[in-house]
C-alpha cells in the first residue's frame, strides 16, 4: 500500500533535535512518502497571533505560493504566504539545515526510483534515518551533488522576504 505522512517544521518549541527525532521515527516506519513543509502563519489561527509571535520570537518571512502568481494587463499579480523560519528553539540555520535534508529525503527517501531500495533496507532492519542522515553529513564528498544542494538552499533562501511589500 501507498503511505504518505505530512511533516510541518518550526513548530512552537520543537528544536531541529526534536524534529530529526521524529523525523528518524517516520523514516524508520516504512512510510513510503514523507512531506515535509514550513509552518504557515495562516491569518486567524494562534500562530499568527501577536502573543505567539512574542512568546516563540517566530522569525516570519514572506514568500510567493508556488504557481500562483500571473501577470495581467502588465500587472503582477501573486499570492503570498507568512511562513515561521525561525524561533527561540530553532534558529534560522537550523531551519535551512532541515530544509537541505528534506530536499535529500524527497531524493532519496520519497522517490518512486529509490522505494526498491529502501524496501530491501527495511526487509534487513537496516536504520533508513541513520542511512538518509549520513547522506546529508557526506554530501561535501559529491561535489556535483553537493552544488545542486546548495543551490536549492539559495533558492530556499532567495524566496524569503522582510515583508510582503519587499516581494
Amino acid at each position: 500500500p501507498n503511505t504518505s505522512t505530512e511533516l510541518i517544521m518550526s513548530l512552537p518549541e520543537e528544536t531541529k533535535d526534536s524534529f530529526l527525532e521524529m523525523l528518524s521515527r517516520i523514516l524508520n516506519s516504512g512510510v513510503q512518502n514523507i512531506v515535509i513543509c514550513t509552518l504557515m502563519a495562516l491569518k486567524g489561527t494562534m500562530i499568527s497571533s501577536r502573543e505567539y509571535a512574542e512568546r516563540y520570537r517566530y522569525m516570519i518571512r514572506h514568500r510567493i505560493v508556488p504557481r500562483c502568481f500571473s501577470e495581467v494587463n502588465g500587472k503582477k499579480i501573486f499570492e503570498t504566504e507568512e511562513v515561521v523560519v525561525g524561533t527561540k528553539e530553532m534558529p534560522f540555520e537550523d531551519y535551512i539545515s532541515l530544509r537541505g535534508l528534506t530536499f535529500i529525503i524527497t531524493a532519496f527517501a520519497s522517490s518512486w526510483e529509490m522505494f526498491p531500495l529502501r524496501r530491501f533496507m527495511l526487509e534487513r532492519n537496516v536504520n533508513i534515518a541513520e542511512w538518509i542522515f549520513g547522506i546529508q553529513k557526506r554530501i561535501s564528498g559529491f561535489p556535483e551533488i553537493q552544488a545542486v544542494v546548495e543551490a536549492f538552499l539559495q533558492e530556499t533562501k532567495d524566496e524569503l522576504y522582510p515583508s510582503r511589500e519587499a516581494i
